[in-house]
């Protein structure tokens, strides 16, 4: 039984377009289909194999690997394919295996350059022939290897792609030509949502330097949208007017942000609770936030201008990181907007390492801003550890439940309270504080010595009880008794009847209700997020469950007492079981 097979191959550089590349494959099946003619074969369409990937390995192509088992089992007595180096261009083991493929089958190959029959005298009639093939096909790919390689850098060096997938946050356009000239030129783009917020900024912006996204004196939106998308201001930010409120490059503006102060395993954990999509994803696969994520896009020079070449190609076309050292940077820095300079990613790269170092501390990258307020069930400060609050009873071997809740847990339920706490207040509250007058801080200075007053004579009474001049001590301690209860009342007449807050106070509460406090919060730093905590919080404690290993669901809080006549909060909850 004779049966032949077609085996088609076009490889990466052959590639110029889908019309292009469809148009190649027809026209090497109708090549084959003649060579078939000419030796009397006749070839079904399920046995046209076709394929479009490098001649590197074996391994990445499928179809020539199925041709191969069809032989080894002599199902094929035929292979007809274009070109000899269709078959193989890798390794001398590539070339061994398809050769002891053929010869175990017995195969006939037909090519344009001639006819090889693998059988008994194959060595002496083709041997040589096809082991200068072999050579010929290994050198013209290292030659085309190393040209893609120079051009590739080259590409580089003019801030162009150089072929492999634009990082997250942009997309790659190619150069657009009408009758072979360049109407537009290749340029990347950010990905996200953006939003016109000023218009006069953005007005004035285009009047000056943009005059295509006028319509007349007007500003014509959606153009200068489509412009702030490729092009940012020198320092990388967006053009005036736009904001990015959603999408990829806002996240990849919310980690270079959180990064100078949070650790990397607390923005990744972040960005998967949320579902925020990542970069695997973005390429069609499936994937998670990972602190080496976070690593990769705080280290691309992209991010700051620079599309950087620092990968190259093996011998068997797999991808090598170049060292730092050997990477290929443009000559000039790309308009396309970026969240960061070349220097200040510099610094910052420089800064996330010396937190990973040895001895400098547990995780300073999220540093402990709950300590002191958040507490065990039995009333211990917590202590932070790598990711987790929890207390050091069990060292006094005092084992209890409630002894622990998770660091995102517990600082979740902290901006939840401030938040509860924020929306509470009255509109009208700042005007029922009053800063204390400069009597009543003379009135408070005034009690304290009395105070200090008291307690000194009641040491001295202690110390002369036997000398009986008691009846003068106790005048002295039952005069200053009286004093003391004046001044208090005193205090108490000039205050409102919520505890008096200072100015600063007011202005950071009254800040605080004009922001939208998610997006305040996510910029706040921790020094920040713990002043606003203990201005609002007192204390915040654990309530244990019943079950001994149990996960903590709900916190009790203990507010700051000018905020109880305006927030009755005294419990959060922190998690709640899923109903199955």
């Amino acid at each position: 039984m004779t049966r032949a097979v077609i085996y088609v191959r076009l490889s990466r550089e052959d590639s110029q377009g889908q019309a292009a590349t469809e148009s190649k494959f027809d026209s090497r099946i109708t090549t084959c289909h003649e060579l078939a003619q000419r030796h009397a074969l006749t070839v079904t369409p399920e046995d046209i194999y076709i394929e479009q990937e490098s001649g590197g390995s074996l391994a990445n192509r499928p179809k020539i690997l199925k041709i191969l088992n069809l032989a080894r089992t002599k199902q094929i007595t035929h292979v007809i394919t274009p070109y000899y180096d269709r078959l193989s261009r890798g390794d001398k083991r590539d070339a061994q295996d398809i050769e002891d493929a053929f010869l175990d089958g017995e195969i006939t190959l037909l090519t344009t350059e001639g006819v090889t029959v693998y059988d008994e005298s194959y060595h002496e009639r083709h041997g040589m022939t096809a082991d200068v093939l072999e050579m010929l096909a290994r050198f013209y790919k290292r030659d085309v290897s190393r040209k893609m390689k120079n051009a590739n850098i080259e590409r580089a060096k003019q801030g162009k792609r150089g072929g492999r997938v634009p990082p997250y946050g942009y997309i790659w356009h190619k150069p657009e030509y009408a009758d072979k000239t360049l109407i537009t030129p290749e340029y990347y783009e950010i990905v996200g949502t953006l939003t016109l917020t000023n218009p006069a900024a953005a007005l004035s912006y285009a009047t000056e330097n943009a005059p295509a996204c006028l319509d007349g004196e007007n500003l014509n939106e959606p153009r200068y949208i489509a412009l702030a998308r490729r092009q940012g201001l020198p320092d990388g930010s967006l053009l005036p007017g736009v904001t990015c409120t959603g999408g990829e490059y806002a996240i990849v503006c919310e980690v270079y942000r959180r990064i100078a102060h949070e650790g990397r395993h607390v923005i990744a954990r972040d960005l998967n609770e949320r579902g925020e999509t990542n970069p695997g994803a973005s390429k069609g696969k499936p994937g998670r936030w990972h602190t080496y994520t976070i690593s990769h896009m705080v280290a691309n020079p992209h991010y700051a201008g620079y599309p950087t070449r620092r990968f190259t190609k093996g011998r068997k076309g797999e991808n090598i990181a170049l060292p730092q050292d050997q990477w290929v940077y443009p000559d000039t820095k790309l308009p396309y907007p970026h969240p960061i300079t070349l220097d200040a990613q510099e610094t910052l790269i420089a800064k996330t390492k010396e937190r990973s170092k040895g001895g400098v501390g547990s995780r300073p990258s999220s540093p402990n801003w709950l300590g002191g307020v958040i507490y065990c069930a039995e009333g211990r400060r917590l202590k932070r550890t790598t990711n987790t609050y929890a207390c050091d009873c069990i060292t006094f071997g005092k084992r209890h439940k409630g002894r622990a809740v998770t660091m995102h847990r517990a600082e979740s339920a902290a901006a939840k309270i401030i938040e509860t706490v924020i929306t509470s207040l009255p509109e009208n509250f700042t005007l029922l504080q009053s800063p204390q007058s400069p009597a009543a801080a003379d009135t408070t200075a005034e009690l304290r010595r009395r105070r200090r007053d008291l307690e000194d004579a009641r040491k001295t009474r202690a110390l002369f009880e036997r000398t009986g001049s008691l009846p003068a001590w106790e005048s002295t301690i039952s005069q200053l008794e009286t004093e003391i209860c004046t001044l208090e009342q005193q205090i108490a007449a000039s205050r409102s009847p919520a505890v008096s807050l200072d100015q600063e106070r007011l202005s950071l509460i009254g800040l605080l209700r004009s922001l939208p406090f998610s997006e305040f919060w996510q910029e706040a730093l921790p020094h920040e997020r713990r002043a606003i905590l203990v201005m609002f919080v007192e204390r915040i404690q654990i309530i244990p469950q019943d079950e001994y290993q149990q996960r903590v669901r709900r916190l009790s809080v203990t507010l700051q007492e000018w905020v109880r006549p305006f927030c009755p909060l005294t419990e959060v909850t922190i998690w709640e079981p899923k109903q199955r």
